[in-house]
């Protein structure tokens, strides 16, 4: 029996802690959880981004259909044609008032400030182009597009927003 337990000692003694290759293979397990993680960060954060702009540019292409519908307005109370300085190519403007042609597309981006929101007067630039293009469909009616684009990490992004105004107020429809 002494000789038994002699063997059982010499292999305890032989099999003590961990051999190289298991502590290899431990760190490079830790190493792969590791990387996973960072990675998993990088694209939460970078779809957090996306997703934020997303949201703003829906709102401002939503803005942009309010703003021609609230000059279709104003022509209605103002006793002008429903379509009075809506009809053009392509448009700009901002809820303070500001309003100009442009050529086919954007290319002022919208400047932001905590006391006068989104605008085109003052604030620092932002990452949104917004163009707003009308067409008269008939004489009774604009088809409206207000289109919002982008930039998030190199990657271009637009969403556009269409509605259709009518001249309602003369009752011609």
């Amino acid at each position: 029996m002494v000789g038994k337990t002699n063997k059982i000692k010499k292999m305890l003694k032989f099999y003590k802690g961990f051999s190289l290759v298991e502590l290899m293979v431990a760190i490079s397990m830790i190493a792969i959880v590791f990387t996973s993680l960072i990675s998993l960060v990088n694209t939460v954060l970078a779809n957090l981004s996306y997703s934020h702009n997303y949201l703003v540019a829906s709102y401002l292409a939503q803005e942009g259909i309010e703003l021609i519908t609230q000059k279709r307005n104003e022509n209605f109370k103002n006793g002008d044609a429903f379509d009075n300085k809506i009809i053009g190519n392509c448009l700009e403007i901002d809820y303070k008032g500001a309003s100009r042609p442009c050529s086919g597309e954007s290319n002022v981006f919208l400047k932001y400030s905590e006391d006068n929101g989104f605008q085109y007067g003052s604030g620092s630039n932002t990452v949104f182009k917004r163009t707003i293009k009308t067409e008269k469909v008939n004489d009774d009616e604009i088809r409206v597009q207000s289109i919002v684009k982008w930039t998030t990490r190199g990657q271009d992004s637009d969403i556009v927003v269409e509605d259709h105004l009518y001249n309602w107020f003369e009752g011609k429809l």
